[in-house]
């Protein structure tokens, strides 16, 4: 990824990213269609008794027409970065407008609080806690997936995952916890999992720190 990119550039290149492979699994036509705006309704996740557990707030978009006697349609989660809230990713993408034309529904998570040394808002990526089935953060995305699905008609089959930076390191840990759960997933700016904080450039000439290949 070009090191050079600003915030605006990042996000574009994470739609870019997230339409194609929202076309290769059927999500999105290749025709734009108007469409009624939806509805946006803010829940809170409460902790459950596995490690790691918090309480999170989250935001799920219903799109115009949705009806719970009316075919299942797919979900997509969408994980916001590092200073970034799940309110400001949804305004930042315009995710609304895609899932109103297409027809299906958005989950926006908030890390809403966390342990460890991190920026404001960074999903824990790096933090073994956090990436592994039955624990942490990684557990508690399927727990909220599992507590929409409880509350709206939403096909199994189609569950898709996404996420910019920290939360696109976020979705890759996802994806590997509990990869019979999504149908696919886009990482923008993310990082291969189990990588360390230290992987994170921060700047042209501090690239960051890979693991070695016998420690992935």
């Amino acid at each position: 990824m070009n090191c050079f990119l600003t915030s605006s550039q990042r996000i574009r290149q994470f739609l870019k990213l997230l339409a194609v492979v929202l076309l290769a699994v059927g999500l999105i036509s290749l025709v734009a269609a108007p469409a009624l705006a939806g509805q946006d309704i803010s829940k809170t996740f409460q902790a459950l008794d596995y490690p790691g557990s918090r309480s999170r707030q989250y935001i799920i978009h219903l799109p115009s027409g949705y009806r719970r006697d009316s075919e299942p349609i797919p979900l997509v989660m969408v994980l916001h970065g590092c200073k970034e809230t799940h309110k400001t990713i949804r305004y930042d993408t315009k995710f609304n407008r895609l899932a109103d034309r297409e027809g299906f529904a958005v989950v926006y998570p908030f890390i809403t609080s966390y342990n460890g040394l991190r920026n404001p808002n960074c999903w824990g990526f790096w933090f073994n806690e956090h990436i592994h089935e039955g624990r942490g953060e990684v557990q508690d995305l399927r727990s909220i997936i599992e507590e929409v699905r409880r509350d709206y008609f939403i096909d199994p089959n189609r569950i898709h995952i996404a996420g910019l930076s920290s939360g696109g390191g976020m979705t890759i840990a996802a994806l590997v916890a509990h990869s019979e759960l999504f149908a696919s997933g886009s990482s923008t700016a993310g990082l291969p999992y189990s990588e360390t904080a230290y992987s994170v450039g921060r700047s042209c000439f501090n690239k960051g720190i890979f693991k070695p290949l016998p420690m992935v």
